[in-house]
């Protein structure tokens, strides 16, 4: 997962606009000279954003810095900063900062992960890979193509346009992320020429087909997932290792070269679903 971070450092001259591709923090004065900060989020799918202030004078702050917020697509307010008595108003230096997933999430170690294969296959976790600070796991699937989503979320990215009949090791460049729920966005890789079957902006429940993997010589079909977040105070983004669930087995990372055979089992699907995604859910059954 990887995003060019926009920052923007402004002085509070009047009512204004921070604007960058698709997104936009602006900021405009009440009738009591305090400054109202929203943010419009123009694209399909929701966006970090992270403001800090190097100083602040005339005005008062309430709440923890940097701020934090998820934007969803559409307008959604702030914060407000409040005009402190008898001072002429609020002045300050302010940074502005875009993140395609959260960059101080609030993570369990333990939550639990679908195996990204249809019910029903073998999988082996052929690959546990390390790239500097990157991990990936790869499953070699026999008895099905399809690659389905480990946890319910947001699709923010679709590249599968690379044809693995192309250059050798072309296959591996389409690929899909979704932003979840905690602010982790997990990325899976390896699709077929115009094998995903979804679109960024859309919600995708755990379990749900994705698309279809590309295939392997030996005959199977692989894919590769990898679970990351974005960081405040570096351009890498920190990756994590995500545990599976593994059925009767419990919950825990999985072991290269051992075969596994996922289990989708419905309190698991539903464990971040809301109301209405459970009835739908429930009408497909």
């Amino acid at each position: 997962m990887r995003w060019l971070i926009w920052i923007f450092v402004f002085y509070l001259a009047g009512s204004g606009v921070i604007a960058q591709s698709n997104f936009q923090v602006r900021y405009d004065y009440d009738a009591s000279g305090n400054a109202n900060f929203m943010a419009d989020n123009y694209s399909d799918f929701p966006v970090y954003v992270a403001l800090n202030f190097s100083y602040l004078d005339y005005a008062s702050f309430m709440g923890e810095l940097p701020y934090i917020g998820r934007i969803e697509p559409g307008t959604r307010s702030l914060f407000t900063i409040y005009r402190e008595p008898d001072q002429p108003g609020p002045q300050f230096h302010i940074e502005v900062k875009w993140y395609p997933s959260h960059p101080s999430p609030d993570t369990d170690p333990e939550f639990p992960y679908l195996i990204p294969a249809r019910p029903g296959t073998t999988v082996t976790c052929s690959s546990l890979d390390t790239y500097g600070n990157e991990r990936s796991v790869g499953f070699e699937m026999e008895g099905s193509a399809e690659v389905c989503a480990s946890r319910k979320g947001v699709v923010i990215l679709v590249v599968e346009n690379h044809d693995p009949a192309g250059p050798v090791g072309g296959q591996q460049m389409n690929r899909l992320q979704v932003l979840h729920t905690d602010g982790t966005v997990g990325e899976y890789v390896h699709f077929d020429f115009r094998g995903i079957a979804c679109q960024p902006g859309q919600t995708v429940i755990p379990g749900e087909v994705l698309g279809r993997a590309a295939p392997l010589q030996n005959g199977t079909f692989f894919v590769g997932f990898s679970l990351s977040h974005s960081s405040l105070y570096s351009d890498t983004p920190k990756t994590l290792i995500p545990e599976f669930y593994l059925g009767e087995s419990g919950v825990s990372p999985v072991e290269t070269g051992k075969t596994y055979r996922p289990v989708h089992d419905m309190k698991i699907i539903k464990k971040e679903l809301t109301g209405k995604e459970r009835r739908a859910l429930k009408k497909e059954k």
